[in-house]
């Protein structure tokens, strides 16, 4: 099975194929401009391989939340170039592609909170639990998990005391995490800087370090195995962005 995964929903563009054995991976920090370089990146990995966009059977690509135009970006490329084909796409939530990279990465007992810079200070927040991906819920959580937009203040309030000192934050910006972190500390008025203090004496944070290729080797084992994934398999016409919040535009009528 030849399995393509295309994110563009931070400001990195992910691109990684699998065929067979043999794979390429592509991660470039774009800053959101993924029209400029989506499609020559996606060019040159497929000749890396000896294929042709017609080869691939399975594109796994990233819905959000993020960037609008980042998902829009994506999904317009994966449409055009699956046009009339018999490809299948599998979408999964971005914070699901984050946490199921790390977790192959770093099999442990921990809960893993994923955030994803959004705008005004606010976070895409979703939490995966312990051994999630080994549990009958994985595909639950894979396909289906909470995400909440909120502020980093909200998001420690929600789940201070439910953390554990092992416990990980995966961020896509850490800049802007500390930054965040950093305002709630000097706020002299804060009625919560203990538990900010209590917080800050916690977190593990680690910048978004993906592992695409154990990634799509479970979703092709996941494939093979259980046919209750092909469900959520659709067509490329029928492919839609996970909007959390409105975009700008609506946010200001």
């Amino acid at each position: 099975m030849n399995i393509l995964l295309l994110d563009t929903s931070t400001e990195n563009c992910y691109i990684f194929i699998l065929s067979n054995d043999k794979y390429c991976s592509i991660d470039v920090k774009a800053c959101f401009q993924h029209t400029e370089h989506s499609l020559l990146l996606l060019d040159c990995a497929l000749k890396s391989l000896h294929l042709e966009i017609t080869d691939i059977d399975l594109v796994i690509t990233g819905i959000g939340p993020g960037s609008f135009t980042g998902v829009r970006i994506a999904h317009s490329l994966i449409k055009g170039l699956t046009f009339g084909s018999k490809t299948y796409i599998l979408p999964l939530p971005t914070p699901s592609i984050f946490a199921l990279s790390y977790t192959l990465n770093n099999i442990s007992k921990c809960n893993i909170y994923v955030l994803i810079f959004g705008k005004k200070n606010r976070f895409y927040f979703s939490k995966y639990p312990e051994n999630w991906a080994a549990s009958d819920s994985f595909l639950k959580y894979l396909l289906n998990p909470e995400i909440y937009d909120l502020t980093l203040f909200e998001i420690i309030k929600k789940n201070l005391y439910s953390m554990n000192n092992d416990d990980i934050f995966i961020v896509d910006n850490k800049e802007a995490f500390f930054m965040e972190l950093s305002k709630l500390n000097d706020n002299a008025e804060n009625p919560f800087r203990t538990e900010l203090s209590e917080f800050s004496s916690k977190v593990n944070v680690k910048e978004v370090t993906l592992n695409f290729k154990n990634l799509t080797k479970i979703i092709a084992d996941c494939v093979k195995e259980n046919d209750e994934i092909k469900k959520y398999f659709i067509d490329a016409e029928e492919l839609l962005p996970l909007y959390i919040r409105s975009p700008d535009a609506l946010e200001n009528l």
